[in-house]
């Protein structure tokens, strides 16, 4: 059965005024005095309890208690101040290294951020857009490889014949042939739109005919066996309107990065 303090005090105070009028007989001097303590003490509780419950008594207990933090755990989190640390195995704060790893991540950090492509990437870009092509005339247009692993021409023309080669190794401003690219499109008599271009892949600068002493390819398996990778950086190719009339190109490179 609960007890409140203010029933505590009643039944105590029964006790003392039973012991004061000689109802109750307590000759012993310690006990009569515990008696009395334990009483003064029901008082002082019922005191704190007001007091607790009043707002000057919350404040008192809020300035009282002060909560703390192991010094050990505070050096270890470290001053706002403190430098990246990007090394994770290095003994540093824990600031230190929250910062190292935001430098990191930002690409300003000593190593490389922890980041590496599973997948295959595409990109394509236009190189000649709808582009007017007289007739007899050709127009050359820059490549512009970077690291891909294979580019692949896309060529839209609404006239034919025309034919397409590009520039060697060896004499990089000179027409270098129409085997630079697979299958090689040499007097062309079909047109094409953008939506069903005519499409075919750079094997480097290396002109693959027998002038050169080699055996033009016959098949993609044995293109891709020619293939000179990177491609050089000046790689570019010239499309040749040989019609009698004026004639529109658009070309698209779609740049293949292989999985690794």
């Amino acid at each position: 059965m609960a007890v409140t303090v203010g029933e505590l005090k009643g039944y105590w105070k029964k006790v003392a005024d039973a012991v004061s009028s000689n109802k109750m007989n307590v000759t012993d001097t310690d006990i009569l005095a515990a008696l009395m303590a334990i009483g003064q003490t029901i008082e002082d509780v019922e005191a704190e309890i007001q007091a607790i419950k009043s707002t000057e008594g919350i404040k008192k207990i809020a300035d009282a208690v002060k909560v703390t933090a192991d010094d050990n755990t505070i050096a270890g989190l470290g001053a706002l101040a403190a430098a990246a640390v990007t090394d994770p195995a290095a003994s540093a704060s824990v600031i230190a290294l929250l910062k190292g790893m935001l430098k990191q991540l930002q690409g300003t950090g000593t190593g490389a951020a922890p980041v590496q492509l599973t997948g295959s990437k595409v990109q394509v870009d236009t190189l000649l857009n709808s582009v007017s092509i007289p007739a007899g005339d050709f127009q050359v247009f820059n490549i512009d490889p970077t690291s891909e692993d294979e580019i692949w021409l896309l060529i839209s023309i609404d006239k034919q014949p025309w034919t397409l080669s590009g520039n060697n190794l060896i004499y990089p401003n000179s027409d270098g042939g129409q085997n630079m690219f697979f299958p090689a499109r040499a007097g062309m008599t079909t047109t094409h739109n953008i939506y069903t271009p005519c499409v075919t892949l750079c094997l480097g600068g290396l002109n693959l005919a027998t002038a050169w002493g080699l055996t033009p390819p016959t098949s993609m398996t044995e293109a891709r066996q020619y293939m000179i990778t990177p491609y050089q950086a000046d790689l570019r190719a010239r499309l040749v309107n040989n019609s009698s009339a004026v004639a529109t190109a658009t070309v698209k490179a779609v740049r293949v990065w292989k999985k690794g």
